[in-house]
């Protein structure tokens, strides 16, 4: 005889191993953060390779507090058509300078810059919250929301979708981003993301992140919106609001 077990309001989050997205078609990681180290180098997706940490990121009840040198490396590689998902926070200052990469593998030394999902804190962009970059053939393309105003600090969900025909950035949390179209067919860097950090080459600030996930082909409109809507739910459970 069998007996089904429901706990009102139970989160199981802490001893999570696995969890089955909205959208898993190219699904290549996803996790969510904070509570335990452990929980750091989870990768979520079954079947895939875990991460392992570059020096010790702090944790925090959900999120963990990366830099330069304490960061998450992912076990996936970049490759020619990736989708890039993220919900991170950085200083309060709009005017910090540098990046602030949710994920990235900018600086790898592979044959190309790589892609990353990112704050601007300087350039001319400078002051976009929850903007994206991704670094496409050597030359950086750029797309920003024009919130000069906006404080690093609130929670952001963004999202970088980028292949071959286009780089579509966007700040979900504020429904904001813009479209660029590269001209050349993307060369891929050929090394691992970061969550929380590029390699180097570029001055960072630190990030507080709460979810990364990264898909190996450009997710259509809806997909993308399926997934922050699951992701946004999740989240509010841990009074993260995106």
């Amino acid at each position: 005889m069998g007996v089904l077990l429901t706990v009102k309001n139970a989160d199981f989050s802490a001893n999570a191993v696995a969890f089955v997205p909205p959208v898993v078609d190219g699904l290549e990681y996803w996790n969510y953060f904070g509570g335990t180290a452990a929980n750091s180098v989870r990768n979520m997706v079954t079947g895939k390779t875990a991460s392992s940490l570059v020096g010790s990121p702090t944790v925090g009840a959900g999120f963990i507090s990366a830099s330069q040198t304490d960061c998450v490396r992912t076990a996936i590689l970049d490759q020619a058509e990736v989708t890039l998902l993220a919900v991170g926070r950085g200083p309060a200052n709009v005017n910090t300078s540098g990046w602030g990469m949710m994920i990235s593998n900018y600086g790898s030394g592979g044959a190309s810059q790589g892609s990353s999902v990112a704050f601007v804190g300087s350039g001319s962009f400078k002051g976009g919250v929850g903007t994206a970059v991704a670094r496409v053939n050597g030359v950086d393309i750029n797309a920003a929301p024009d919130l000069p105003s906006a404080d690093h600090s609130a929670w952001t969900y963004a999202e970088a979708r980028i292949g071959n025909a286009f780089l579509r950035v966007r700040d979900r949390t504020r429904n904001t981003g813009s479209t660029v179209t590269p001209g050349s067919a993307r060369v891929t860097s050929g090394t691992a993301y970061r969550v929380g950090a590029p390699y180097g080459g570029v001055t960072t600030f630190g990030m507080d992140i709460a979810f990364a996930a990264i898909y190996s082909r450009v997710l259509t409109d809806a997909e993308v919106d399926s997934v922050y809507q699951r992701v946004k739910a999740y989240l509010s459970t841990k009074s993260i609001v995106v």
